[in-house]
């Protein structure tokens, strides 16, 4: 979709798929841009962001709309919320929710809650698996899905935690972290490896080219040690990556 195709349109929202970083450069600096976001469950939307600058990160949810309230729980435990600046699962509260799923009582027992100790409330509330924090103006950022969370050596690490802030040292590239364990290995011999594309000359210390069975061309890099101070500085250590490789596109399947 090219703005310059479409000059009397003022104002976008956009919902359904997640906003990315060429869905803001393209379209903030020419109309109102809207980032809007919700499940099925509640109706759609639940929270809007905008109007968006070209700057502004594309995983800002932004606030609740009219009629809901959200909470940030623990990720594994809705009966604590989650403290300020950490990252937990979004919990909605109010009439937007739905009542369940039809003829599937298990699968609304997990999901829909009736009540919480902390939360004296008579609305239904519904745990998204979404994770997101808070940011400093008390907007919310979405850091990616629970069950996309693995464990490495023992320490739970959140995938997307670790893209969100690998992106932000690399904003014009695209990034996909995975646990790998290479044939022959056991899980405790896994790693954390990030695949990169769209990196410049200046993204990257040192290449070497590396042969694998498919026919995609893949370098093993090493960034620069300003690129893994920041890293550190937003990351556990066992959540940076311990092998980066480079690929001309991220495959999509």
């Amino acid at each position: 979709l090219d703005p310059e195709a479409l000059p009397t349109l003022k104002a976008l929202v956009m919902i359904g798929e997640p906003m990315s970083r060429l869905d803001v450069e393209r379209f903030a600096p020419v109309l109102e841009l809207y980032n809007g976001a919700g499940p099925t469950e509640t109706s759609i939307m639940v929270t809007i962001a905008g109007p968006m600058k070209p700057t502004d990160e594309p995983v800002n949810l932004g606030y609740a709309v009219a009629g809901v309230r959200l909470w940030v729980t623990e990720a594994e435990n809705p009966n604590r919320l989650a403290p300020l600046g950490a990252v937990g699962e979004l919990i909605v509260e109010g009439r937007l929710v739905t009542r369940g799923y039809l003829d599937d009582p298990a699968r609304t027992r997990e999901s829909f809650l009736s009540n919480l100790p902390w939360l004296p409330s008579q609305h239904a509330l519904y745990r998204t698996g979404d994770l997101v924090r808070y940011a400093d103006d008390g907007s919310l950022r979405y850091m990616g899905r629970k069950d996309t969370q693995v464990k490495l050596r023992g320490q739970r690490i959140e995938l997307q935690e670790v893209e969100y802030h690998l992106r932000k040292s690399l904003p014009q590239a695209q990034v996909v972290v995975e646990m790998v364990i290479l044939e022959g290995k056991i899980r405790a011999q896994a790693s954390l490896v990030a695949f990169v594309s769209g990196l410049t000359a200046a993204d990257v210390v040192s290449s070497s080219a590396r042969n694998f069975e498919e026919s995609m061309p893949v370098s093993q890099i090493s960034l620069p040690g300003s690129t893994i101070q920041t890293l550190e500085e937003a990351l556990p250590r066992h959540m940076i990556p311990s092998v980066y490789f480079a690929l001309d596109t991220i495959p999509l399947s």
